[in-house]
């Protein structure tokens, strides 16, 4: 954790006078998204997030992100079997194949990094096993984001994470926010 954030705070400061841009080009977006995740157990979920993207030029960006996801699997009696809640964190750094005043399309991926606890049961008369779950593994994304007057944003989000153990969710969802 600590080597994430050194990388981290070192990446951040290298893009802010490494690569020369225009005046007129905003560096940076800050959203809010929410979406659906769709986990490999059958769990169905919902994912909320915060991110910071900062440009490095015209054809990179590095981003932070930061959300919760919940997510469950009801029985065929309505009662919940399976349930998961977790914090997740990702660094990813982005390819722009498209990056212009008015739109952008960003595809990449990186590290990612969850805590949370994951809840079954085997029936609705027992009470639910409880196991914390600390994790890391990798993500890949592809985003495309609208710009209305050049600082407001709008944008999708397609994603799939996988971690070391082998798990595996996929993500869909909005965002919105602001380019600065």
């Amino acid at each position: 954790m600590r080597l994430f954030f050194i990388i981290l705070t070192s990446i951040c400061t290298f893009s802010i006078g490494a690569f020369a841009q225009s005046s007129n080009f905003k560096k940076n977006t800050l959203k809010y998204g929410y979406g659906s995740s769709f986990h490999k157990n059958g769990m169905l979920g919902n994912y909320q997030y915060g991110e910071y993207t900062r440009f490095l030029g015209k054809r990179l960006a590095v981003s932070v992100l930061a959300g919760s996801i919940k997510a469950d699997n009801t029985n065929e009696n309505g009662a919940i079997d399976l349930s998961y809640e977790a914090w997740k964190g990702d660094l990813n750094l982005f390819l722009l194949p498209i990056n212009n005043s008015i739109n952008s399309f960003k595809i990449g991926g990186g590290g990612s990094y969850w805590i949370g606890e994951f809840k079954s049961r085997d029936s609705i008369e027992v009470d639910f096993i409880i196991e914390e779950d600390n994790n890391y593994g990798w993500n890949i994304a592809a985003e495309y984001e609208i710009y209305i007057a050049n600082t407001v944003v709008i944008g999708a989000r397609a994603a799939f994470t996988q971690s070391i153990d082998g798990e595996y969710y996929y993500f869909f969802g909005l965002n919105g926010g602001f380019k600065f």
